[in-house]
């Protein structure tokens, strides 16, 4: 296919290609989102040994070997597949310079508990500090692992709050999109408690 032929061809040309591509053409009209979701990251590292530990027995991730011994850190429905720096698999990225990533990770954790772990640990470089994250805002706190690479460590703010603050949160978020109701504790529960009963109990008064 056409695509195959692409990778094969030298970077000259493959340059040269992308210049005659329609994509590049500025009346073109946007097309939908074709990307649903994040499967793996690769992420290039000095020793595999130290990157495994770290993310092991800091983070708790789940370290997946699989066929020609290639190493990759699991967790949740994602991975990050680990390059030791000159032994990378083929296809890779142009520029490979380990300590380059800035990435931010959502936990279940419960906050106080993460934030005491990583404490324990001596790695927190910030935090925690309020940040915006992809649909709500979040709370993060920083960390760089054995390569340099920045880590966000994050919970959905909502997760964090006191009732009363996340009921007020919602009243203002409906009024903003100029819902046509106000959230009552009811309503409340049916939205936001099966997200914060998992890590709080909760007593309505």
């Amino acid at each position: 296919t056409l695509c195959h032929l692409h990778s094969r061809l030298p970077a000259r040309m493959w340059s040269w290609t992308l210049e005659k591509q329609s994509w590049r053409d500025n009346s073109r009209t946007p097309s939908l989102c074709l990307i649903h979701r994040l499967d793996h990251i690769v992420m290039t590292v000095k020793r595999l040994k130290d990157t495994t530990m770290f993310y092991s027995k800091i983070l708790g991730m789940e370290v997946m070997t699989s066929e020609g011994d290639q190493k990759a850190l699991c967790f949740g429905d994602q991975k990050f597949n680990l390059h030791e720096m000159g032994k990378e698999y083929e296809p890779k990225a142009t520029h490979l310079v380990p300590g380059s990533l800035d990435i931010c990770l959502i936990t279940k954790m419960h906050w106080e508990e993460m934030v005491q772990c990583l404490k324990a640990c001596d790695i927190i470089e910030e935090g925690p500090v309020p940040r915006t994250g992809a649909k709500e805002p979040i709370m993060s706190i920083y960390l760089r692992d054995p390569d340099g690479n920045l880590i966000e460590g994050s919970q959905l703010y909502l997760l964090m709050m006191d009732v009363r603050l996340i009921l007020w949160y919602a009243n203002y978020i409906s009024i903003k999109k100029r819902m046509s109701y106000t959230i009552t504790w009811m309503n409340l529960t049916d939205i936001m408690l099966s997200k914060i009963s998992t890590y709080y109990t909760i007593s309505f008064i």
